[in-house]
């Protein structure tokens, strides 16, 4: 069970709802989501929506779908990258969302962004969640482009921190986009 399990589907049914209804976007990546339910909540926001799992070793057998797409292997590798361009599941020239919310840390944070950015010709997003400092959350989005309110936590994002007064998850999240959106 994931701590907080609950603030994370609610946070990742905001990114899913703001990404597919206001911005379009209909391709997703679920690159090691920790909660169950993901593919349907993508779904659900359209119908037109398609997922793609990235699933670290030992996660594939908590997919919540059989129906759904797994590449496995690392959770950032430059080979789940390559497999991902190379699949053909989905459609780098158009606009992607990946959702790679398995909270990092500061020690360890996603490595390769710089390459997935180059990856996303036809622009797109990335949704991150960590228990780093704020500091090294931001830093992490690198070469995306945060947007506002930058990294909040979880549990009230996308409203800035200082704009709520109840208790906080104390993990992160936000949302970037690539640099051609």
């Amino acid at each position: 069970m994931v701590p907080h399990a609950r603030e994370h589907q609610a946070f990742l049914g905001r990114v899913i709802d703001y990404l597919s209804t206001d911005r379009g976007v209909r391709q997703f990546v679920d690159w090691g989501c920790p909660v169950p339910g993901t593919a349907e909540r993508i779904r659900q926001a359209h119908p037109d929506n398609t997922v793609v799992h990235i699933a670290p070793h030992g996660t594939v057998g908590m997919l919540s779908s059989p129906d759904n797409p797994v590449l496995s292997g690392s959770e950032s590798s430059d080979s789940s990258l390559c497999r991902l361009t190379t699949c053909g599941l989905v459609d780098l020239d158009g606009p992607v969302a990946v959702l790679m919310t398995r909270p990092f840390s500061a020690e360890a944070p996603p490595p390769a962004l710089d390459r997935l950015h180059y990856l996303m010709h036809g622009g797109g997003y990335l949704a991150l969640a960590t228990e780093a400092p704020k500091r090294d959350a931001e830093a992490a989005f690198a070469p995306f482009v945060p947007l506002e309110p930058g990294v909040a936590d979880l549990r009230w994002w996308p409203y800035p921190d200082e704009d709520v007064a109840m208790e906080g998850t104390g993990i992160l999240g936000g949302l970037a986009r690539t640099r051609s959106n």
